[in-house]
């Protein structure tokens, strides 16, 4: 055989060697590359869920702290004789930026009494501008004074109790 051809052959072999050294290359970088890529991703990601939920935890206090729910300009309290008023007016909900927010009295012991009209005030839950339960969607919470004025015999005081404040805000991301 001529040595022309065991060279060429030689040198073709060598080059598909290096061809398929250069894709092995290629391939590994790309698999690191996508490794690197899903972790960062990952961790954007849970970045992004617990900005917001500190967003909508400051949302929270800021809400228990506007007039149309604040009980005596004492902090995170909210006055539920208000919230009675306002619990059907989707107007509010427009004007404060929230699509619902549930009150529930925790203590003393909740009996998981939802509030009306008529059992008011020996209620434990107040839903404002929503019928379902938000809390199963995303959201978020954080614990206020359930207030309200009482009177016996002749006497008014103040009567709080501890609560839980959940709401479900739209538009918090600022997109």
């Amino acid at each position: 055989m001529p040595t022309f051809l065991v060279n060429h052959k030689s040198g073709q072999l060598k080059m598909q060697q290096m061809i398929f050294m250069i894709i092995a290359v290629f391939i590994f970088f790309t698999l690191v590359f996508l490794i690197y890529a899903s972790m960062n991703l990952s961790s954007l990601k849970r970045e992004a869920r617990d900005s917001q939920t500190e967003k909508v935890a400051g949302m929270v206090v800021k809400l228990a702290s506007t007039p149309e729910f604040n009980f005596n300009n004492q902090p995170s309290s909210v006055d539920i004789d208000k919230l009675m008023v306002l619990k059907d007016k989707k107007v509010y909900a427009q004007f404060l930026g929230i699509d619902g927010a549930i009150i529930e009295k925790i203590y003393p012991t909740s009996k998981g009494i939802e509030c009306t009209e008529t059992n008011y005030p020996e209620c434990d839950i107040i839903r404002m501008f929503t019928k379902e339960d938000i809390a199963k969607n995303f959201a978020s919470s954080a614990f206020v004074a359930w207030c309200r004025k009482v009177t016996v015999e002749g006497r008014s005081y103040n009567k709080c109790e501890l609560a839980r404040m959940v709401i479900e805000a739209r538009n918090i991301t600022g997109a």
